[in-house]
C-alpha cells in the first residue's frame, strides 16, 4: 500500500522547467515539444492533449499548464 502511494506521488511530481535549460521528458514528449504545440495553438489544454496524445497523466496536466503560464509570463524559476 505504501509503495503504491509512493509510486503515484512519483508519477505526479513534475520538475519545474527553467527557460533555456535542457528539460526532462513527460510521457515520451519533451516539454520543449509540448511548449511548441502550446504556442502554435494556445487554446489547447494539457487535458485536451491528454486525449489526443495519451501522453499525460491527469495529475501532471495542471502542473504542465502551470509551466506554460510561467513561460507565457516570461518568469524564470
Amino acid at each position: 500500500m505504501i509503495k503504491e502511494n509512493q509510486r503515484k506521488q512519483n508519477e505526479c511530481q513534475i520538475s519545474v522547467m527553467v527557460l533555456g535549460q535542457f528539460v526532462p521528458k513527460y510521457g515520451g514528449k519533451s516539454v520543449k515539444y509540448i511548449e511548441k504545440q502550446y504556442r502554435e495553438n494556445k487554446r489547447i489544454t494539457a487535458l485536451e492533449n491528454d486525449k489526443q496524445q495519451g501522453n499525460f497523466s491527469k495529475c501532471a496536466a495542471p502542473k504542465i499548464l502551470t509551466v506554460f503560464n510561467l513561460i507565457e509570463s516570461q518568469i524564470l524559476i
